[in-house]
């Protein structure tokens, strides 16, 4: 039984989202529209503030550019001006209780 619990705990342990509420498209407006997300990409850290009138900007780490957001589903979707050669992409995100993530992007700081 003692062997059972010390695996399960280092399981859980290397899982650390294991617990991680997928969010809907009603909470990423109301926890995430208004506020600047920022995410450790190639570049390094690229902040992005997504409008409640489904306008976005770049706000630091990149060259600033200008896109338009949308939900689909429950994920935000976002078009770039240059990002991605202007294409669509979508993200979905999840919440703990003390952190956001994105499988697509890893560990999310909000501001």
């Amino acid at each position: 039984m003692q062997r059972l619990i010390i695996i399960s705990s280092f399981v859980f342990a290397l899982v650390p989202n294991a617990f991680a509420e997928t969010m809907t498209a009603k909470q990423i407006e109301e926890e995430l529209i208004g506020r600047t997300l920022c995410i450790t990409a190639k570049a390094g850290v690229v902040c992005a503030r997504h409008k409640a009138g489904g306008t976005s900007e770049i706000v630091s780490g990149l060259e600033k550019q200008k896109g338009t957001w949308k939900l689909k589903g429950n994920k935000l979707c976002v078009t770039w001006e240059k990002i991605r050669a202007g294409k669509e992409g979508c993200a979905g995100y999840d919440k703990t209780k003390n952190a956001f993530s994105s499988p697509s992007f890893g560990k999310i700081t909000v501001k």
